[in-house]
């Protein structure tokens, strides 16, 4: 377990180190952080560390923390739901930083600053490295929120102007089509911006063969409808003799 404990600390410091030497790669940092999650997870989840409640405690809320930092991907949502079950997240700082996760899985917009989010800002896992690593992470958290609420929003709107996206997101417009265009990119999320119109549009055209499918379950649909109401009209007639 010594060796267990002492290994992930090692692989901590790598990726932290990583990250500073590194940080102008986006890609690096987004392993950095999810890497940094599952190391503290381990350590978390060995006996000895269980055993002592500031040992545990540390570990778990820097896996959270380091959840919150990583990029949108299944393998992160598979995971954050595997903590958030956790009842000692919930014992820690009145749920506080169990509050934190849960408003990265909601499809709900988040309001930047969040509710006590100095106390997540000063953690010791964002702040052992130094301020340099430390004011990285939080340029990085900003982000992060900023990501969570784009695909919040695309996933209610169609289609949105850009100032009022960007109203949305506490941003200007040069860095609300910035992050769109990363999260394009990297992330997985259909956009396309009508700049002249500065109209964002999220919705993602079907194909054709998708189109006629559903054309023709309408029209199956509408049929039945039909069919069902000549039944209730001849059953009427039949009653009333008519």
């Amino acid at each position: 377990e010594d060796l267990k404990i002492r290994y992930y600390r090692l692989m901590i410091d790598y990726h932290a180190e990583q990250c500073i030497s590194e940080s102008g790669n986006s890609d690096d940092d987004i392993d950095a952080a999810y890497e940094l999650a599952q190391h503290y997870w381990h350590i978390y989840d060995t006996p000895s560390v269980q055993a002592d409640t500031n040992l545990w405690s540390e570990a778990l809320t820097s896996s959270a923390i380091f959840l919150m930092l990583s990029e949108h991907s299944p393998q992160l949502q598979t995971m954050t739901h595997t903590v958030l079950q956790k009842d000692d997240l919930a014992q820690i700082s009145n749920a506080l930083f169990k509050k934190f996760l849960q408003l990265f899985v909601r499809e709900e917009i988040i309001s930047e600053p969040m509710p006590d989010q100095s106390i997540l800002e000063n953690h010791i896992a964002l702040s052992r490295h130094g301020d340099q690593i430390k004011n990285h992470w939080i340029k990085t958290l900003h982000t992060r929120i900023v990501q969570h609420n784009i695909r919040v929003i695309a996933k209610y709107y169609e289609q949105i102007t850009m100032p009022r996206l960007a109203q949305l997101l506490k941003l200007d417009l040069n860095e609300t089509e910035k992050q769109i265009s990363h999260m394009v990119s990297h992330a997985g999320l259909y956009c396309k911006i009508d700049r002249p119109a500065a109209i964002a549009n999220f919705a993602q055209p079907k194909p054709s063969e998708e189109i006629l499918s559903d054309w023709a379950a309408d029209i199956s649909k509408m049929l039945n409808l039909v069919e069902m109401t000549c039944h209730l009209i001849n059953k009427e007639i039949m009653i009333h003799k008519l």
